[in-house]
């Protein structure tokens, strides 16, 4: 199996650029397909209704699907769209111990241009002691994102469908 960090040097053209600290809302799994595994950071993304994994590291885990025309919108009346977007499904699994592991739909982004969101647990611990007991990872890079309207199907465990067929996140 191969292990890989998710830090990249390679140079995005379409950073979002951040002006001061701050935490957002992600999740450390590991992500296998094809016998790889890849434990990476993904922010959980309140607006989303489609899981999003940045291209190269579809291509690390040698992932497949079809590929389909991608419309994104965000705030500020931002759209892009993706000619080539491949529908592919994941196997995710929470890095502590007796994890669960779930089927993941994602869309691929060429050049998803997350910000960088450095985060160390040990720093974090020591500055607020009163977080000393929490299950705190560290991480360096967001390389995907997963739509929270689906996350919160997880802790319902059943399928619930959203407008995108392929767009659906299950339990195992």
């Amino acid at each position: 199996n191969m292990q890989t960090n998710c830090q990249s040097n390679s140079n995005t053209p379409n950073k979002i650029p951040v002006t001061s600290p701050s935490l957002v809302s992600v999740v450390v799994l590991t992500l296998e397909s094809c016998g790889r595994n890849l434990k990476c950071a993904l922010l959980l993304d309140s607006g989303s209704t489609t899981s999003l994994l940045d291209e190269e590291y579809a291509d690390l885990l040698h992932l497949k699907g079809p590929k389909k025309e991608l419309k994104l919108s965000w705030s500020g009346g931002k759209n892009r769209i993706i000619e080539d977007s491949m529908i592919v499904k994941v196997k995710g699994t929470g890095i502590h111990d007796n994890a669960r592991t779930f089927d993941i739909y994602f869309r691929t982004v060429k050049n998803l241009g997350m910000p960088p969101q450095d985060f160390n647990s040990e720093e974090v611990r020591k500055k607020f002691k009163y977080l000393k007991d929490l299950p705190l990872v560290s991480y360096s890079r967001l390389i995907g994102v997963i739509g929270t309207y689906q996350w919160r199907f997880f802790k319902q465990q059943k399928w619930i469908g959203t407008q995108e067929k392929n767009s659906r996140v299950r339990p195992a």
